[in-house]
């Protein structure tokens, strides 16, 4: 992470993101809405998503389906078997 960004400002603001959207999930934009707020770069934000799928954290939903077929937006939620 950049020291502009703040480590732990970042860290915080996106589990915020995680949290507000629970099983729903939530989707790289809402990822760049809280990320511009804290001046993060998609990169650092990219960062964070690829550690937490990694580490099993962060789960990955699959696609919205609209009109029966998936077109996205991808979705991924905290992996509710995992701890804090």
């Amino acid at each position: 992470m950049s020291v502009r960004t703040g480590t732990s400002t970042l860290r915080a603001s996106l589990e915020r993101v995680v949290a507000q959207h629970g099983d729903r999930g939530f989707t790289f934009r809402d990822l760049l809405e809280t990320g511009s707020a804290v001046h993060a770069t998609p990169g650092e934000l990219l960062d964070w998503l690829a550690r937490g799928r990694a580490a099993g954290t962060i789960q990955e939903l699959g696609f919205d389906r609209l009109g029966g077929e998936e077109r996205g937006p991808l979705r991924y939620r905290a992996d509710p078997t995992r701890p804090g």
